[in-house]
């Protein structure tokens, strides 16, 4: 009698080890999403505790020139000072976006709030609980939400 494997033991092993592969490849995904999302939610609260130390300082809040844009730190009143540039890797989650809430846009009459006191910074999380669906609370950070996307927000 010849010692070995079978063809079906083989196959039943190989299997078992592609299975093993899928979860641990589906675990090391999610991981990465839920990493990338921490450090969107720590860097829009260093952006959002930036704006509050150059409320303190200066009476008011960086301006946003009534429209949307791109957050860039390394062309804005906040750094160098109140804050180090970030990373804003536009590509992976549609970059961070700055709104005082005194902005007038023509184009979207539901972001007209006359309320210079307020501001909101806004990310696209990939995976967002619903706490962070909550901060989404009222009808400008809704327009802002229903224009653009972004799922999250941190302000006041």
């Amino acid at each position: 009698m010849k010692k070995g494997f079978t063809l079906i033991e083989l196959l039943v092993v190989i299997a078992i080890i592609a299975l093993l592969a899928s979860v641990v490849s589906q675990a090391l995904m999610n991981a990465r999403v839920n990493a990338r999302d921490a450090k969107i939610r720590m860097d829009l609260e260093q952006i959002a505790n930036a704006n509050e130390l150059m409320y303190l300082d200066v009476g008011s809040y960086p301006e946003s020139a009534g429209y949307l844009f791109n957050w860039d730190l390394s062309n804005n009143a906040l750094a160098p000072k109140y804050i180090p540039k970030l990373n804003n890797d536009t590509a992976i989650h549609g970059g961070y976006q700055y709104w005082r809430k005194d902005a007038r846009a023509l184009i979207y009459p539901c972001l007209n709030l006359d309320d210079p006191m307020r501001f909101g910074v806004y990310a696209i999380l990939e995976n967002p609980t619903a706490q962070d669906l909550a901060t989404i609370e009222d009808s400008f950070d809704e327009c802002v939400r229903d224009t653009w996307g972004y799922n999250y927000k941190v302000g006041n």
